[in-house]
């Protein structure tokens, strides 16, 4: 499997090890992502890690959404089934080469896709910054958050994202020439953004912009707080041999 340099070697083996680590201590199952995703009854799907694992298992949640959207454009084509897939903090996963696939030609699939952000640099550190722009393209709805004061880049283009408006305004201006002044008086149509970025960065917790498409207007909007009974522990670690599996 390693020929090469010993440099090449070293470098496909340390790359390698950071990877599969994850996935060498997966234990034998019978669950199929497929399966489930083919049957609509079967509920919800939730892929979770706790903060202390998120080196060991960022490369298997990533390569589990990969096999999700891979999984998800292979079924047979149904605008009526319903697949929603929520990547929340989508910067803290690797680069998903199935999401932009997904995004793009899911929707006869009956798939919508839900993805959060915190800042755009964190888009672009993972995507870079092409490959950012065209993935934030893909998404056709908008939902904008109050962003960092210091985070003057999120901010500026969260308001370039939610448009810009037709404003009138009357100008008057004054010339003076050899014979005397002139005075003109009239209407002028200017663009001014709809929201400002740093209307972004003072939203208050909770409130926001909704863009979305087929016409609908921009609506500021309050997310109320919603408390649900804790039925379940969020986080179970299985036992298994040589350690512990998530």
């Amino acid at each position: 499997m390693f020929i090469g340099t010993d440099r090449t070697i070293g470098s496909a083996r340390f790359v390698l090890s950071n990877k599969l680590s994850a996935h060498m201590k997966m234990p034998p199952g019978d669950f199929s992502i497929r399966d489930f995703l083919a049957d609509p009854s079967k509920g919800n799907l939730f892929i979770t890690w706790r903060e202390d694992q998120v080196a060991t298992m960022k490369p298997l949640i990533s390569s589990f959404v990969d096999v999700i959207g891979n999984a998800i454009l292979s079924l047979p084509e149904d605008e009526s089934r319903r697949i929603w897939l929520h990547t929340d903090e989508l910067a803290t996963l690797d680069k998903l080469f199935a999401l932009m696939p997904v995004l793009t030609k899911g929707r006869k699939k009956g798939v919508r896709v839900m993805s959060c952000l915190q800042t755009v640099s964190q888009l672009y550190a993972i995507w870079g910054k092409e490959d950012g722009n065209t993935l934030r393209g893909c998404y056709r709805n908008l939902v904008v958050l109050g962003s960092a004061q210091s985070d003057e880049e999120t901010a500026e283009t969260l308001s370039r994202s939610l448009g810009d408006i037709d404003v009138v305004r009357n100008k008057n201006s004054k010339t003076s020439a050899g014979k005397g002044n002139s005075e003109t008086n009239g209407d002028h149509a200017e663009k001014d953004r709809l929201v400002t970025p740093s209307e972004i960065s003072n939203l208050p917790d909770r409130e926001g912009y909704v863009a979305l498409t087929r016409g609908y207007p921009v609506a500021k909007v309050k997310v109320p707080t919603i408390s649900f009974k804790k039925r379940v522990p969020e986080f179970v670690e299985r036992k298994i041999l040589g350690g512990n599996m998530s």
